[in-house]
């Protein structure tokens, strides 16, 4: 019983630290470079995490869990392996038997703190999923528009789309935008339509602005028109929309920037006036 106990705990805390740990630690590491080595640690935790999720297959949380899959699909794996939903509420029991231990040895093992521990550790693998997902859609947000400017110079010059997304593809540098596309031509290979391999990546992606895009296509490919026009009007709206967004991220910072002014630097520049007034007058 005390060899099963701390080998959970051992496992859970090994989770935690490659949660904490960013990624990008080593150079050139990715999560799809992490899944790609089979004998990599989450690799081989696959197995206990696919016998945990037949135990919570069997709560009924049917938006939960497709809530989770569409974040971890929208976030690009971003623990280095395919995680459903029941998989990864295994992953976050784990982290949350792991944040327990943890909180217990720092704090001592008392109610409060294995309750703090434990919900903290299971909400841990949630919050680095939503960071990533967020980072990665704010990342293609930014490649769209130079991405169909490129596409767009391709198919009016005489490819067709598939072979204009290809020959980007390979050319340009693996980007998360880049590698959706990628994707969506190994689709169109194995025998998906162009229609339902549009379709799956922007249900993937998961940006209304990219959503936009790929409907406008659907509606030009259906209607049989030239597609040159409908891309550079779709870059030219992207590039319009991601100046927006600069211009509203740079609105928000001012306003980000009124609790660190009035907590710290507003009160050193009254000490600093006021102070040799004041006391005086005090003493």
């Amino acid at each position: 019983m005390l060899f099963i106990i701390a080998l959970l705990a051992f496992i859970s805390i090994t989770l935690l630290v490659i949660i904490l740990l960013p990624m990008s630690i080593l150079p050139g590491a990715t999560a799809q470079d992490e899944d790609d080595e089979p004998g990599g640690f989450m690799y081989q935790l696959k197995p206990l995490l696919s016998q945990m999720a037949r135990l919570n297959a069997r709560i009924d949380m049917p938006i939960y869990k497709s809530n989770l899959e569409k974040i971890l699909t929208a976030a690009g794996d971003p623990f280095g392996i395919k995680l459903n939903g029941d998989e990864f509420i295994a992953f976050s029991q784990l982290c949350g038997f792991g944040g327990a231990f943890m909180v217990g040895l720092l704090f001592g093992f008392s109610p409060v703190s294995i309750v703090t521990g434990l919900l903290f550790g299971y909400y841990l693998p949630y919050l680095q999923a939503n960071s990533a997902r967020k980072e990665r859609q704010h990342s293609i947000q930014r490649q769209i528009p130079d991405f169909l400017d490129l596409l767009t110079l391709s198919v009016e010059a005489g490819l067709d789309f598939n072979a204009g997304i290809m020959k980007l593809v390979n050319s340009a540098r693996p980007t998360p935008l880049i590698e959706e596309f990628r994707l969506m031509i190994q689709e169109i290979k194995l025998g998906t339509t162009r229609y339902d391999a549009l379709k799956a990546m922007a249900t993937r992606v998961d940006i209304p602005d990219f959503t936009n895009f790929v409907s406008a296509l659907l509606q030009t490919d259906r209607l049989g028109s030239n597609l040159g026009p409908t891309l550079r009007i779709q870059s030219d709206q992207m590039r319009t929309r991601r100046m927006q967004l600069a211009e509203e991220a740079g609105g928000k910072a001012s306003v980000k920037l009124l609790l660190p002014l009035m907590v710290f630097i507003l009160p050193a520049v009254f000490i600093m006036i006021l102070g040799p007034i004041v006391v005086p007058l005090i003493f």
